[in-house]
């Protein structure tokens, strides 16, 4: 008899022939391609400035629309933020997180009595100061989505804003 050690094939001394290794190989791929489809697409920020404000007087309320059905009704997000916090002679600038790369608008006002509301004359044109992303001009109400919109990409953008 021989006194040779006699060893248990077991799954990681087991030999694999080419067929069973690229058969692994391929649903390590499937495995990697599923988890790259549960993983959520790279979100991207906005980062807005807003050119110095006229005055210090309350809030800049700031609206920002996703799709043109929506615009200007249905803000997808909105951020209140006090005009007090402007720098002198600096933007007053803040930041939509979290989203998705894709085509936005802005539009934004001075809510200078702080009431919660654009005032308005009995023509409905502002009282307080407004502004519209790529500085839209508006001529009898708001412009429209396509010339306020612009493009965010993976990297994310930065809009300039002018309310007057």
């Amino acid at each position: 008899m021989n006194n040779q050690t006699i060893r248990p094939i077991t799954p990681h001394t087991r030999p694999q022939s080419p067929r069973s290794l690229t058969v692994l190989l391929g649903q390590g791929c499937v495995l990697l391609a599923l988890a790259a489809s549960v993983l959520p697409a790279q979100a991207a920020d906005i980062t807005v400035d807003i050119q110095p404000l006229p005055s210090s007087e309350g809030w800049v309320m700031v609206s920002l629309f996703e799709r043109s059905a929506d615009y200007p009704h249905n803000i997808r997000y909105g951020q209140r933020i006090a005009a007090s916090r402007q720098v002198a002679g600096q933007p007053l600038q803040l930041v939509f997180t979290q989203l998705q790369p894709g085509r936005y608008a802005l539009s934004a006002y001075q809510d200078k009595d702080g009431n919660g509301k654009l005032n308005t004359n009995v023509m409905g044109i502002p009282n307080e100061p407004v502004g519209f992303s790529n500085n839209a001009k508006a001529s009898f109400g708001q412009p429209s989505f396509d010339s306020a919109a612009f493009e965010v990409g993976p990297q994310g953008a930065r809009v300039n804003l002018t309310l007057q």
